[in-house]
């Protein structure tokens, strides 16, 4: 299975907005995460699924790269997807997928790289930037390896 990693893109301050989970992306923002999910669809055309943080900004940031990966489907929530979720959760989550191969999660830090942490097996692992992908290729014993990154 491919796992592609994306943090959300800039957004408001949480004083525009009124709380963190309804921040929404800047224009800015939008036009970053537009910039990386063309560079995954070349990388990796088949993602099939999409799934977000139930926060505004990584959902925006989820319909986005659908319509720039050609993804029909709808996007799917995963509530451990928010900044300090738990990644175990994420994991376990995505292990109930069944023969999904490629699936592309939308969320925050830190919990990102906590996630592409133990997808890759390692201790700790580089925060994430705004809008950026990282994309691991996981096998059965989850050591997984990045094979893309886009920022």
């Amino acid at each position: 299975m491919w796992v592609h990693l994306m943090r959300h893109g800039d957004a408001v301050d949480a004083r525009a907005s009124g709380n963190d989970e309804s921040r929404w992306l800047t224009d800015f923002g939008r036009d970053e995460c537009a910039r990386t999910a063309i560079a995954l669809r070349a990388s990796d055309p088949r993602v099939q699924q999409i799934f977000s943080s139930p926060y505004v900004r990584a959902r925006q940031t989820a319909e986005i790269a659908a319509k720039a990966l050609g993804l029909l489907e709808p996007i799917g929530d995963i509530g451990a997807l928010i900044p300090e979720g738990d990644p175990h959760e994420v994991l376990r989550q995505l292990s109930e997928l069944g023969d999904v191969a490629s699936v592309l999660l939308a969320g925050h830090e830190p919990s990102m790289h906590r996630i592409a942490a133990l997808l890759t097996g390692q201790s700790s692992f580089p925060a994430f930037e705004k809008s950026e992908i990282i994309s691991v290729e996981c096998g059965p014993d989850r050591n997984g390896v990045v094979r893309f990154r886009a920022v």
